[in-house]
């Protein structure tokens, strides 16, 4: 009896516990909401990107990779590449890169290159970098003939190849790409490569391409077209060197101030030439840097300091420039803004020495010569021990004049 109304008990618990769920089942149940078609989701995340939601793109675009979208899966290389809306991961970018290459979205496979290039979640390798270069450049896709082109110009992961690379420029500047037009440019201007690959100097044909390029806009190649027109042309080139120099680019700030100490197409404006160099100097630009001390030294558009004057001088004699380390030794040689210090003059005469030539080595030959006649031997042996023991200290900044690769691509369009 008392067993029966156990189980009679257990009985209703249980019937109890199914009335419960069935009525738990009538409630309300959240919704999910359908993921959009990888179209779609393409699309939103083109949307967010533009309004630099990254971390709403990268998401949406990941919903669209996931579905196999080529495009969306070199969207979401590039923003685990540059770290935008995720924590940046090579590793996770070469793979989404690989996986839309392989669909031949050329953009990618370029991508792809420039990973090897830089040894970027790979081993770095400059013939593996050619190698997707090629493939996207056949393509034609003009930032891989770019980046193909600087490779056969440096002579990296294919041999120096002067006309091979005019040839990628040369595809690359037809579509406008500025940076070939400006590359192949500067080839035209000197000539490249030897034997049966070279590329004679063309002056006609670097203004060609350096005024196609800097009719865009691009400050190098202004500031290369500033340098031709120089000479012919000094408002001319002053213009050209004004467009690059309000882009910050530094050479062209330096060769502004030149042209205005100089009065080369304008009036001759020192206090302008300062601020002039004092802008490219800032950022690290060795020449702009030397002559800003200059106009320190001989107070010419500010006062005469020479604490200023060696400042500057010796920022940029710390580059391995030359001129600066000559005016550095001379205000160490008079005591002028720092206490005299032959040995310290010396060390930098004979650094500049190395690098002077004609009348300017004749000069530092002649003041090393004095400066030892007023020196003891154990001096001259602690002056070269520190010639021996010096290096170059390389700015941050430099202009981007060369035949750098072009960057990761990703314009955000489905």
């Amino acid at each position: 009896m008392n067993m029966h109304k156990k189980y009679l008990a257990c009985g209703c618990a249980a019937l109890a516990m199914l009335v419960l769920a069935a009525c738990a089942n009538l409630q309300p149940q959240p919704q999910l909401q359908p993921q959009p078609s990888p179209q779609a989701a393409l699309e939103q995340g083109s949307a967010a990107f533009a309004q630099h939601d990254y971390i709403l793109a990268f998401n949406q675009w990941l919903i669209a990779a996931k579905k196999g979208v080529a495009q969306a899966q070199l969207n979401v290389g590039v923003m685990y590449a540059k770290g935008q809306g995720v924590p940046r991961d090579y590793a996770s970018a070469l793979s989404w890169y690989r996986k839309a290459a392989a669909q031949g979205i050329a953009a990618a496979q370029n991508n792809i290159g420039l990973m090897y290039d830089f040894g970027q979640g790979v081993t770095q390798s400059y013939s593996e970098a050619a190698k997707w270069y090629h493939k996207a450049a056949e393509q034609g896709n003009a930032h891989a003939q770019y980046n193909l082109g600087a490779m056969y110009a440096n002579g990296e992961g294919v041999p120096q190849d002067g006309a091979e690379a005019v040839k990628w420029f040369g595809d690359a500047a037809a579509q406008g790409f500025a940076p070939a037009q400006n590359n192949l440019g500067r080839i035209y201007l000197s000539g490249s490569g030897t034997g049966s690959h070279v590329v004679a100097p063309d002056a006609a044909m670097a203004m060609k391409w350096f005024a196609r390029a800097a009719a865009q806009g691009f400050a190098p190649a202004q500031n290369n077209l500033g340098l031709m027109l120089a000479a012919r042309s000094p408002a001319a080139a002053i213009k050209w060197f004004r467009k690059a120099a309000a882009q910050g680019f530094s050479e062209a700030q330096n060769n502004l101030g030149v042209m205005i100490e100089k009065g080369q197409g304008a009036p001759p404006d020192y206090a302008e030439a300062v601020r002039c160099y004092r802008k490219a100097a800032e950022q690290g630009f060795a020449p702009a840097q030397n002559n800003l001390g200059l106009l320190f030294h001989h107070g010419l558009g500010v006062k005469q300091n020479y604490a200023e004057a060696r400042k500057w001088y010796q920022k940029a004699a710390q580059q391995n420039n030359a001129s600066a380390q000559n005016n550095l030794a001379i205000l160490y040689a008079k005591g002028e803004g720092v206490a005299q210090d032959l040995v310290t003059a010396q060390m930098w005469l004979t650094l500049a020495s190395l690098q002077l030539t004609g009348a300017d080595r004749e000069m530092a030959a002649k003041m090393r010569a004095h400066l030892a006649a007023h020196m003891t031997s154990a001096q001259l042996a602690q002056a070269q021990r520190r010639v021996w023991n010096w290096h170059p200290t390389l700015a941050d900044t430099v202009p981007e004049n060369n035949a750098a690769r072009s960057a990761p691509e990703n314009n955000g369009k489905p």
